[in-house]
Protein backbone atom coordinates (compact mmCIF):
# COMPACT_ATOMS: atom_id res chain seq x y z
CA UNK A 1 0.00 0.00 0.00
CA UNK A 2 1.39 3.37 -0.96
CA UNK A 3 1.50 5.54 2.10
CA UNK A 4 2.30 9.19 2.70
CA UNK A 5 5.67 9.86 4.29
CA UNK A 6 7.73 12.80 5.42
CA UNK A 7 11.10 13.59 3.89
CA UNK A 8 12.77 11.76 6.77
CA UNK A 9 10.74 8.57 6.50
CA UNK A 10 10.86 5.87 3.87
CA UNK A 11 7.63 5.28 1.94
CA UNK A 12 6.13 1.82 2.47
CA UNK A 13 5.25 0.35 -0.92
CA UNK A 14 4.35 -3.35 -0.80
CA UNK A 15 1.79 -2.98 -3.63
CA UNK A 16 2.81 -1.26 -6.83
CA UNK A 17 1.72 -1.02 -10.43
CA UNK A 18 2.03 -2.71 -13.84
CA UNK A 19 0.18 -2.55 -17.17
CA UNK A 20 0.59 1.21 -17.50
CA UNK A 21 0.39 0.90 -21.26
CA UNK A 22 -2.40 -1.64 -21.60
CA UNK A 23 -4.39 0.05 -24.35
CA UNK A 24 -3.82 3.43 -22.73
CA UNK A 25 -0.45 4.65 -24.00
CA UNK A 26 1.91 3.73 -26.86
CA UNK A 27 4.24 0.82 -26.22
CA UNK A 28 7.22 2.99 -27.06
CA UNK A 29 6.32 5.27 -24.16
CA UNK A 30 6.79 2.55 -21.52
CA UNK A 31 10.29 1.31 -22.34
CA UNK A 32 10.65 0.10 -18.77
CA UNK A 33 10.40 3.61 -17.30
CA UNK A 34 8.50 4.43 -14.13
CA UNK A 35 8.18 7.81 -12.43
CA UNK A 36 7.16 8.62 -8.87
CA UNK A 37 5.70 11.88 -7.62
CA UNK A 38 3.81 13.11 -4.56
CA UNK A 39 0.65 15.23 -4.60
CA UNK A 40 -1.60 16.06 -1.63
CA UNK A 41 0.64 13.85 0.48
CA UNK A 42 -0.08 10.80 -1.70
CA UNK A 43 2.55 8.89 -3.69
CA UNK A 44 1.70 8.22 -7.35
CA UNK A 45 3.38 6.13 -10.05
CA UNK A 46 3.14 6.87 -13.77
CA UNK A 47 4.68 5.76 -17.05
CA UNK A 48 5.61 9.31 -18.12
CA UNK A 49 6.82 12.33 -16.13
CA UNK A 50 3.79 14.45 -15.17
CA UNK A 51 3.53 18.12 -16.05
CA UNK A 52 3.83 20.81 -13.36
CA UNK A 53 4.85 18.31 -10.67
CA UNK A 54 8.37 17.35 -9.61
CA UNK A 55 8.90 13.64 -10.23
CA UNK A 56 11.66 11.09 -9.74
CA UNK A 57 12.57 8.52 -12.37
CA UNK A 58 13.04 5.15 -10.69
CA UNK A 59 16.34 3.54 -11.61
CA UNK A 60 15.01 -0.01 -11.29
CA UNK A 61 11.28 0.17 -12.03
CA UNK A 62 10.93 -3.56 -12.60
CA UNK A 63 11.65 -4.14 -8.92
CA UNK A 64 8.58 -2.09 -8.05
CA UNK A 65 6.12 -3.59 -10.53
CA UNK A 66 3.11 -5.71 -9.68
CA UNK A 67 -0.05 -6.41 -11.64
CA UNK A 68 -2.99 -4.09 -11.07
CA UNK A 69 -5.93 -5.93 -9.53
CA UNK A 70 -9.23 -6.28 -11.37
CA UNK A 71 -10.72 -3.88 -8.84
CA UNK A 72 -9.19 -0.84 -10.52
CA UNK A 73 -11.52 2.13 -10.16
CA UNK A 74 -11.64 5.33 -12.20
CA UNK A 75 -11.87 8.75 -10.57
CA UNK A 76 -15.31 9.30 -12.11
CA UNK A 77 -16.65 6.07 -10.63
CA UNK A 78 -15.17 6.94 -7.25
CA UNK A 79 -16.91 10.30 -7.12
CA UNK A 80 -20.27 8.84 -8.18
CA UNK A 81 -20.05 6.28 -5.37
CA UNK A 82 -18.96 8.74 -2.70
CA UNK A 83 -20.84 11.95 -3.44
CA UNK A 84 -24.15 11.00 -1.82
CA UNK A 85 -22.93 9.39 1.39
CA UNK A 86 -21.26 12.27 3.21
CA UNK A 87 -22.71 15.70 4.06
CA UNK A 88 -21.57 18.53 1.78
CA UNK A 89 -19.86 16.09 -0.61
CA UNK A 90 -20.93 18.07 -3.67
CA UNK A 91 -19.34 21.23 -2.26
CA UNK A 92 -16.20 19.40 -1.17
CA UNK A 93 -15.61 17.88 -4.61
CA UNK A 94 -16.39 21.10 -6.46
CA UNK A 95 -14.12 23.31 -4.37
CA UNK A 96 -11.36 20.70 -3.99
CA UNK A 97 -11.16 20.32 -7.76
CA UNK A 98 -10.81 24.08 -8.20
CA UNK A 99 -7.81 24.21 -5.86
CA UNK A 100 -6.26 20.85 -6.90
CA UNK A 101 -6.91 19.36 -3.49
CA UNK A 102 -7.77 15.78 -2.58
CA UNK A 103 -11.43 15.70 -1.52
CA UNK A 104 -10.63 12.74 0.72
CA UNK A 105 -8.13 14.86 2.64
CA UNK A 106 -10.70 17.63 3.01
CA UNK A 107 -13.31 15.17 4.29
CA UNK A 108 -10.84 13.80 6.82
CA UNK A 109 -10.06 17.29 8.10
CA UNK A 110 -13.75 18.18 8.40
CA UNK A 111 -14.53 14.92 10.21
CA UNK A 112 -11.85 15.56 12.83
CA UNK A 113 -12.44 19.31 13.09
CA UNK A 114 -16.24 19.49 13.41
CA UNK A 115 -17.76 16.09 12.61
CA UNK A 116 -19.65 17.89 9.81
CA UNK A 117 -21.37 20.34 12.18
CA UNK A 118 -21.46 23.63 10.27
CA UNK A 119 -22.40 25.51 13.45
CA UNK A 120 -19.52 24.13 15.52
CA UNK A 121 -17.53 26.58 17.66
CA UNK A 122 -14.42 25.51 19.57
CA UNK A 123 -13.43 26.81 23.04
CA UNK A 124 -10.72 28.84 21.28
CA UNK A 125 -13.18 30.41 18.85
CA UNK A 126 -12.65 28.33 15.70
CA UNK A 127 -15.83 28.23 13.64
CA UNK A 128 -17.70 26.09 11.15
CA UNK A 129 -17.03 22.87 9.28
CA UNK A 130 -13.27 23.34 8.95
CA UNK A 131 -12.94 25.24 12.24
CA UNK A 132 -11.47 28.48 10.95
CA UNK A 133 -10.17 30.98 13.47
CA UNK A 134 -11.52 34.50 12.77
CA UNK A 135 -8.13 35.78 11.58
CA UNK A 136 -7.68 32.77 9.29
CA UNK A 137 -11.17 33.22 7.88
CA UNK A 138 -10.45 36.87 7.15
CA UNK A 139 -7.07 35.98 5.64
CA UNK A 140 -8.69 33.68 3.09
CA UNK A 141 -11.70 35.82 2.27
CA UNK A 142 -14.35 34.13 4.41
CA UNK A 143 -17.03 36.59 5.53
CA UNK A 144 -19.41 34.08 7.12
CA UNK A 145 -17.60 31.12 8.69
CA UNK A 146 -20.93 29.37 9.32
CA UNK A 147 -21.75 29.32 5.62
CA UNK A 148 -20.72 25.85 4.44
CA UNK A 149 -19.42 26.88 1.02
CA UNK A 150 -17.42 29.83 2.33
CA UNK A 151 -15.98 27.78 5.18
CA UNK A 152 -14.94 24.86 2.98
CA UNK A 153 -13.43 27.28 0.47
CA UNK A 154 -11.43 29.04 3.17
CA UNK A 155 -10.24 25.78 4.70
CA UNK A 156 -9.20 24.36 1.35
CA UNK A 157 -7.37 27.56 0.44
CA UNK A 158 -5.50 27.32 3.73
CA UNK A 159 -4.60 23.67 3.08
CA UNK A 160 -3.42 24.59 -0.42
CA UNK A 161 -1.27 27.36 1.06
CA UNK A 162 0.27 24.90 3.54
CA UNK A 163 0.92 22.30 0.83
CA UNK A 164 2.72 24.95 -1.21
CA UNK A 165 4.58 26.15 1.89
CA UNK A 166 5.82 22.80 3.22
CA UNK A 167 5.66 20.63 0.10
CA UNK A 168 3.23 18.05 -1.24
CA UNK A 169 5.28 15.27 0.41
CA UNK A 170 5.16 16.77 3.92
CA UNK A 171 1.60 15.94 4.89
CA UNK A 172 2.50 15.80 8.59
CA UNK A 173 3.70 19.41 8.51
CA UNK A 174 0.69 20.53 6.49
CA UNK A 175 -1.72 19.06 9.03
CA UNK A 176 0.32 20.34 11.95
CA UNK A 177 0.23 23.79 10.38
CA UNK A 178 -3.52 23.60 9.93
CA UNK A 179 -3.96 22.70 13.60
CA UNK A 180 -1.33 24.85 15.29
CA UNK A 181 -0.51 27.43 12.60
CA UNK A 182 2.39 27.51 10.17
CA UNK A 183 4.33 29.74 12.57
CA UNK A 184 4.43 26.92 15.13
CA UNK A 185 5.82 24.51 12.54
CA UNK A 186 8.53 27.00 11.58
CA UNK A 187 9.30 27.70 15.26
CA UNK A 188 10.23 24.06 15.78
CA UNK A 189 12.48 23.85 12.73
CA UNK A 190 9.89 22.66 10.22
CA UNK A 191 8.88 19.74 12.41
CA UNK A 192 5.57 18.78 13.99
CA UNK A 193 5.34 20.89 17.18
CA UNK A 194 5.57 18.91 20.44
CA UNK A 195 1.97 19.69 21.35
CA UNK A 196 -0.07 16.65 22.39
CA UNK A 197 -3.20 17.98 20.69
CA UNK A 198 -1.39 18.68 17.42
CA UNK A 199 0.32 15.29 17.27
CA UNK A 200 -2.95 13.52 18.01
CA UNK A 201 -4.66 15.63 15.35
CA UNK A 202 -2.09 14.73 12.68
CA UNK A 203 -2.47 11.02 13.44
CA UNK A 204 -6.27 11.13 13.37
CA UNK A 205 -6.53 13.00 10.06
CA UNK A 206 -3.94 10.77 8.40
CA UNK A 207 -5.70 7.66 9.69
CA UNK A 208 -8.98 8.81 8.17
CA UNK A 209 -7.34 9.95 4.94
CA UNK A 210 -5.50 6.67 4.48
CA UNK A 211 -8.53 4.62 5.43
CA UNK A 212 -7.13 2.86 8.51
CA UNK A 213 -9.13 4.62 11.20
CA UNK A 214 -11.87 3.11 13.33
CA UNK A 215 -13.86 6.15 12.21
CA UNK A 216 -13.68 5.15 8.56
CA UNK A 217 -16.48 2.99 7.18
CA UNK A 218 -14.21 0.77 5.15
CA UNK A 219 -10.53 0.27 4.57
CA UNK A 220 -9.37 1.48 1.18
CA UNK A 221 -8.63 -1.55 -0.98
CA UNK A 222 -9.07 -0.31 -4.55
CA UNK A 223 -6.43 0.92 -6.96
CA UNK A 224 -7.51 4.14 -8.67
CA UNK A 225 -6.47 4.87 -12.25
CA UNK A 226 -6.12 8.35 -13.73
CA UNK A 227 -5.43 9.45 -17.30
CA UNK A 228 -4.61 13.10 -17.86
CA UNK A 229 -5.23 15.19 -20.98
CA UNK A 230 -1.86 14.14 -22.40
CA UNK A 231 -2.59 10.44 -22.03
CA UNK A 232 -0.29 9.93 -19.04
CA UNK A 233 -1.54 7.06 -16.90
CA UNK A 234 -1.10 7.14 -13.13
CA UNK A 235 -2.14 4.77 -10.37
CA UNK A 236 -2.60 5.25 -6.63
CA UNK A 237 -4.45 3.53 -3.83
CA UNK A 238 -5.64 6.86 -2.40
CA UNK A 239 -8.22 8.82 -4.46
CA UNK A 240 -7.23 12.24 -5.73
CA UNK A 241 -9.10 15.03 -7.40
CA UNK A 242 -7.14 15.70 -10.59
Amino acid sequence: MVQCCSHKTLCIVPLLILCLTEGLAPRTTWAGELYKYVKNGVTHYTNRPPEYVNSVKLSSPTAAIRTVSSGTTTAKTLQSKSSGKIPYSHLIYKIAKKYEMSPELVKAVIKVESNYNHRAVSPKGAQGLMQLMPETAKRFGVKDAFDAEQNITGGIKYLRFLLNEFGEHNLDLVLAGYNAGEQAVRKYGNKVPPYRETRKYVKMVKALYLGHSKYANTRIKSIYRYVDKNGIVAFTNIPRVN
